[in-house]
């Protein structure tokens, strides 16, 4: 007789009397794999074969819009992005050796939003800071401790532009969006013109929560970091 373990749509088999399993294994058979491999599911494998798909957990999320959307050619790279993710995030874990029974709760929280998050994620640059969110969450407990559920939403919600642009603008000590660009800047403030890309994403980081108001002006609002801006820095950054 064999010990069957299952996550998901993933089965592992582990044959008595050989070795202990390996980290891979270990972590496929982990709570936190479930997050990876089952998040998003809406519907059971029988109903993905009564709609001519394989049980595939990748392409679930996809019958959630249009089912002859996940027979499409774009979703086939999308389904074929998705196992990419996790794999390298599965291989990460390998490479690390790390003990997943150590983890603290908050890292598991972050490492798991991580993961869901690939479900949703069709932006190739976006699943890459998925994957270093999800490596840094693992192996810094200091990144994830105090706002995990912050941090999770923010993995989950921002777009790779927004990440990008937050890495940018965060050696300076100010952000502001402007009408006029003949306006003077203060030294060590960064400006975006209204209208523009760059205002855009400043206006998303706002709503995030990663910029909050300064010092209100008659025609410019300026905005500072929060405290959530370097602690999503920690996570997102390759180390």
């Amino acid at each position: 007789m064999s010990n069957i373990g299952s996550v998901g749509f993933c089965f592992l088999h582990y044959p008595r009397g050989k070795m202990e399993p390996s980290s891979t294994e270990k972590f496929l058979g982990n709570p936190l794999a479930a997050a990876l491999l089952s998040a998003g599911a809406a519907v059971t494998g029988p109903a993905l074969i009564g709609a001519g798909l394989p049980p595939d957990p990748f392409a679930i999320a996809l019958l959630g819009i249009v089912p002859g959307l996940a027979q499409s050619a774009i979703a086939e790279r999308y389904v074929q992005r998705t196992r990419d993710a996790l794999d390298a995030m599965r291989r990460d874990v390998e490479a690390m050796r790390i003990d997943l029974d150590r983890i603290t709760e908050e890292q598991y929280k972050v490492a798991s939003d991580c993961g869901a998050a690939v479900y949703a994620t069709i932006d190739q640059a976006k699943l890459d800071y998925l994957r270093i969110a999800f490596r840094n969450s693992l192996i810094d407990e200091q990144a994830c401790a105090g706002v995990p559920e912050a941090l999770g939403r923010l993995v989950r919600d921002m777009s790779a532009a927004e990440i990008r642009l937050l890495d940018e603008l965060f050696q300076y000590s100010a952000v502001c969006i402007i009408e006029d660009e003949n306006f003077q800047t203060p030294e060590h403030t960064y400006s975006a013109l209204i209208g523009s890309i760059e205002a855009l994403n400043v206006s998303g980081l706002i709503r995030l929560g990663l910029l909050q108001t300064l010092a209100p002006s008659f025609d410019v609002t300026f905005y500072k970091w929060t405290a959530l801006a370097p602690k999503l820095l920690a996570l997102v950054r390759r180390r």
